[in-house]
């Protein structure tokens, strides 16, 4: 499942708005950013993280998988259907590309979430572009807010992430230095990753102040 397929399914369809007129959350566009990189970088997509990302970071449980072989130890992966559960171990994360094929662990994920709020990787401005956030899903306990790759929940930041049989979240409150990271090997076939629920549950036991009208 090449960018090229993903290319061709792209322009089947036609633009929802102009851009900038409004926002939405699209896996197409993390897929081909990640083309870009690779066209830009003259590197395959998981040397350039290794170089940019991981490396750095001394993330060395944290990898991009190019075959559906996961490193040992691993939670075999299940997709929870209306009646029965189903094994997704075997699929390969690699066919999302750019946009969430990535293989990581809780220890690894809570350095990552505090670099990726913080901006450690990047110089201030860069990073202040990415905290200009807008309205995603509106809603009066928890109003989720997006910016370039990061996502603003009551005033954490991380993001949440969903691939067959694995869900998790990452988030990062700079207001407290507390981070919440939350693993699942189990997934719904609506795409809503249940750690989700989960974290914004504990964060909101936690940090009540940033929950007033509760979730």
């Amino acid at each position: 499942f090449s960018l090229t397929d993903v290319v061709a399914i792209i322009k089947r369809h036609k633009p929802l708005f102009r851009p900038g007129a409004s926002i939405v959350y699209d896996d197409s566009n993390f897929y081909l950013l990640g083309g870009i990189a690779e066209k830009v970088s003259g590197l395959p997509l998981h040397q350039l993280i290794a170089k940019k990302i991981t490396g750095p970071l001394g993330l060395h449980q944290t990898s991009y998988p190019t075959t559906s072989a996961l490193p040992s130890p691993y939670s075999r992966g299940y997709v929870l259907e209306a009646v029965t559960i189903e094994d997704y171990t075997a699929s390969n994360p690699a066919a999302a590309g750019g946009a969430g094929a990535m293989i990581s662990t809780l220890s690894d994920l809570k350095v990552w979430v505090k670099a990726l709020a913080t901006g450690t990787l990047l110089t201030p401005a860069t990073q202040a572009l990415r905290l200009k956030t807008k309205l995603l899903v509106p809603s009066p306990q928890v109003p989720v807010r997006y910016g370039l790759g990061i996502t603003s929940i009551n005033g954490f930041l991380g993001h949440d992430g969903g691939i067959f049989g694995y869900g998790s979240i990452a988030i990062y409150l700079p207001a407290r230095d507390a981070t919440i990271v939350v693993l699942s090997n189990v997934s719904s076939p609506n795409g809503n990753p249940p750690p989700l629920f989960i974290a914004l549950s504990i964060a909101a036991y936690l940090f009540p102040e940033h929950f007033p009208h509760g979730i």
